[in-house]
């Protein structure tokens, strides 16, 4: 099973060794687990504030990096949703370009 994990900018941010860890996790269970470089804002932030225009590309990029994959996980909850067919959204790794839209 092919595995992409998400690594949140609140992870990345405030944890990141725990990011590390789950990839060592991953890996020690025999799951061959990647992390996009081209992982970017899912658009959480511009949903949530009333901007979904804005978040339409986030979005797009974030379901085009991960449509590959037989699975996409999260270091949390709310990011792990996408595979289950609800629509994931959420500042993680945002610029602040992106931030500005």
């Amino acid at each position: 099973m092919r595995v992409a994990l998400f690594i949140t900018c609140l992870v990345d941010r405030s944890s990141p060794r725990s990011g590390s860890a789950t990839v060592e996790a991953l890996k020690r269970a025999g799951v061959d687990v990647e992390v996009r470089l081209s992982q970017i804002c899912r658009g959480q932030m511009h949903i949530n504030t009333g901007y979904p225009r804005a978040a339409l590309g986030i979005v797009r990029n974030y379901v085009d990096t991960f449509a590959e994959f037989d699975a996409a996980r999260s270091t949390n909850a709310p990011a792990g949703r996408r595979r289950s067919g609800r629509p994931n959204s959420g500042c993680s790794g945002c610029s602040e370009a992106q931030r500005a839209h």
